[in-house]
């Protein structure tokens, strides 16, 4: 599974990150991918509208959910 650890990535070179991570993903078609993005919500809000845009399925957590860390990402 793809991975992208945003962590020490500034809010304002987010976007271009997470742009460049889901057209790769997409470029090798794969399913799931994960962006971490630690316990910042500001963060998370500005992947998960990134991700929005590309229509998307995002899942703040794990598989079980309960990592609030990570936002799991379904293409």
């Amino acid at each position: 599974m793809e991975t992208l650890d945003l962590h020490g990535t500034r809010h304002g070179d987010v976007e271009r990150e997470v742009i460049r991570f889901v057209e790769r993903c997409w470029g090798k078609g794969e399913e799931e991918a994960k962006i971490i993005t630690g316990h910042s919500l500001p963060m998370q809000k500005i992947v998960l509208d990134i991700l929005d845009e590309y229509q998307a399925v995002a899942q703040i957590g794990g598989p079980l959910g309960v990592d609030n860390t990570l936002i799991r990402v379904l293409f």
